[in-house]
């Protein structure tokens, strides 16, 4: 009520006495206040201008004069407050202050004319496109394009995830495509059939584990730019050699994090000791694969087959053909045999499907790739020899040359049960506290998921 220095009890005294009515008076004026600040917090006009602008609003954690919301960024980075101070009553938003509330839900809904509502990645990234953009006009750099029959488009084409400057040949034919991530900013450069034409190079790892409980269980990722896009665990019984494929879905939240993104951070150790915590499995090798090497495989392979029960249409996804043309995504039900970029994207497509499809016809495609690799003969030395050629570049693996060729000799002829951890038998669908699509384990009890893959490893 007030900020006067108090220094003895009788001051104190004398202080409480000349306050009372204001003492008694003060927190109904507040209250009032404070409602209608909650009411905003909760309004439908405001919630869908904030989804719009790609922010959210969570209570504050209470201070001692304050009590308000915050307003964050997709990235959870505050941009700005909505406070009462309970001492001096003032209501503001940010630095600005306000006599009444009116004024206030008026700002509120034009957020974004009053601060930067972008990210810090989102920032870096268009600093970097200014600089790209700079690049593509730059005279010295075109004329070096045109003395090798190639021209680059002046003006970038702003997709969901990127700003693509398309390079063309003297025909018109376009040839590739320089890209850069709004998220990250960085930049890659794609081929004629938008495949990335960059990738780390990893040597492979040639120490050897012993498989434990009777099982050899292989984590199996695909990798697209670190993070986890595929995520899947091959438990072979070494009795009976069946295998079974359990795909895991990426958007598994798990200690308040994506399982995805874990591979990214931590690195494969860390990704499959956490699999293996989640899922009660104990694995004794990893493979992760950037998913590009799967397009260069699956074409060393001449094509595989792949049989989709229904049709697979995903609107966002596009695709460009060899004439250059961009259309959506779509493949009629049927036997398809498809090349390592259409492989590609009918494993990645995701969208307007069934949320755990993709899972399915991942193992499928595996499972199409693994009968067309374990047909090559030992006599086809210069397939083989592309084959390893492609390990050396593209995958990073704990499993030596030689317990490769062993898993090759002795699992050719392995039959293969597919089960996916989805919501029509462990998880269910949520959002995280940052907005983001998850999913959890029933009754958020992660038991249930070691109870279900021990049933389906011993069926």
């Amino acid at each position: 009520v007030s900020s006067a220095k108090i220094t003895t009890d009788r001051e104190l005294a004398s202080f409480i006495q000349a306050n009372q009515s204001r003492i008694q008076s003060h927190y109904p004026e507040l209250e009032p206040v404070i409602r209608k600040l909650d009411q905003y917090s909760r309004n439908q006009e405001l919630l869908s201008y904030l989804s719009s602008q790609r922010l959210y609003i969570r209570k504050r954690s209470e201070e001692v004069n304050l009590t308000g919301y915050d307003i964050r960024r997709p990235d959870g980075s505050l941009l700005c407050s909505m406070t009462l101070d309970l001492v001096e009553g003032q209501i503001s938003l940010g630095t600005k202050k306000y006599k009444g509330t009116d004024e206030l839900w008026t700002d509120l809904l034009k957020l974004h004319t009053l601060f930067d509502i972008r990210t810090v990645s989102e920032k870096k990234a268009e600093s970097k496109l200014e600089e790209l953009s700079a690049m593509v006009k730059d005279p010295a750099f075109t004329a070096f394009l045109g003395s090798k029959g190639y021209a680059i488009a002046q003006t970038p084409v702003e997709t969901a995830e990127s700003y693509d400057f398309a390079i063309k040949d003297n025909g018109g034919f376009t040839i590739g495509t320089l890209s850069m991530e709004k998220d990250s900013g960085e930049v890659y450069l794609f081929d004629s059939e938008n495949v990335l034409i960059s990738s780390v190079k990893k040597k492979l790892n040639l120490d050897s584990k012993t498989a434990s409980d009777g099982r050899y269980t292989i984590l199996l990722c695909g990798m697209n730019q670190k993070n986890t896009d595929t995520i899947i665990l091959a438990s072979i019984n070494l009795s009976t050699s069946q295998a079974t494929l359990i795909s895991i879905p990426r958007d598994l939240y798990y200690k308040r994090s994506k399982i995805n993104s874990i591979y990214r951070r931590f690195g494969p150790d860390v990704l499959t000791s956490t699999i293996s915590e989640i899922t009660g499995v104990a694995i004794d090798k990893y493979v992760m694969v950037e998913m590009y090497a799967f397009v260069d495989l699956v074409n060393i392979l001449d094509g595989i087959d792949v049989e989709l029960s229904e049709p697979l249409v995903d609107p966002t996804y596009r695709v460009r053909d060899e004439n250059g043309k961009w259309s959506t995504l779509y493949y009629p039900a049927g036997i398809h045999h498809v090349n390592g970029v259409q492989a590609l994207r009918i494993a990645r497509a995701r969208h307007y499907t069934p949320v755990f499809s993709r899972d399915m016809r991942q193992q499928q495609i595996l499972k199409a790739v693994k009968d067309k690799l374990f047909a090559i003969g030992i006599s086809d030395i210069n397939r083989l020899g592309r084959i390893m050629k492609l390990g050396f570049k593209y995958v990073e693996t704990d499993i030596s040359w030689l317990e490769a060729f062993s898993l090759y000799r002795n699992f050719q002829d392995v039959a293969i049960r597919n089960v996916v951890l989805g919501t029509g038998n462990v998880l269910y669908e949520t959002y995280s506290d940052s907005g983001a699509w998850i999913v959890m384990p029933l009754d958020n009890n992660w038991k249930v998921i070691k109870k279900f893959i021990e049933e389906k490893l011993a069926e």
